[in-house]
């Protein structure tokens, strides 16, 4: 075969080599190559959405376990329903112990808190009313014994009246929780 006569065939050939190599290989992997770059981009987006997550996911499960620790330790100072003449002694006690003469201390009827959304009670409000006397420092003593108490007691409101003596007439309200016998534990 004469080169110098057939150069132009043999330079079409190498021309449509080239070209379909160009358009079959080329091109194609062009394109792919710029899908992968927007899907690597897309999958670098995914994986700082999931890293925050996961951190956010990090502290909420520490935030969790905290309030679980003083949801126990909350619970733990609510008196069970079997408590609550131990309950009273226990307010009678701290009265004695600040020097307050107690005049009555007695239970009241059961207040059922409810949350709207929830058709069982979860727990029941126990009130007692109690009339002491007092002075004044007494009355605070009182209330500090109670507040050191193990068990949570609230003192709803209370009355003070002296009397001709210079002593406190106090009339108080306290109240604690129980859970109720359908509240879920």
């Amino acid at each position: 075969m004469n080169w110098e006569k057939n150069w132009p065939i043999l330079l079409l050939i190498w021309a449509g080599i080239l070209i379909g190599f160009f358009c079959l290989v080329l091109i194609p992997g062009g394109e792919r190559l710029e899908n992968l770059r927007e899907e690597k981009k897309s999958l670098e987006a995914q994986e700082l959405v999931l890293d925050r997550k996961a951190r956010n996911s990090e502290e909420l499960e520490k935030r969790l376990t905290e309030l679980r620790a003083a949801a126990s330790l909350l619970e733990a100072r609510l008196p069970e329903e079997k408590e609550i003449a131990n309950l009273l002694l226990m307010v009678e006690n701290s009265a004695l112990r600040s020097g307050i003469e107690v005049q009555s201390l007695r239970p009241q009827p059961r207040a059922t808190q409810k949350d709207s959304d929830k058709s069982q009670p979860d727990y029941l409000e126990a009130s007692f009313e109690g009339k002491f006397m007092s002075d004044y420092y007494g009355f605070i003593s009182f209330l500090n014994f109670l507040r050191q108490s193990p068990r949570l007691i609230q003192v709803k409101n209370f009355n003070l009246e002296e009397d001709k003596n210079g002593n406190l007439a106090i009339a108080v309200g306290l109240s604690t929780y129980v859970f109720s016998q359908g509240a879920a534990r």
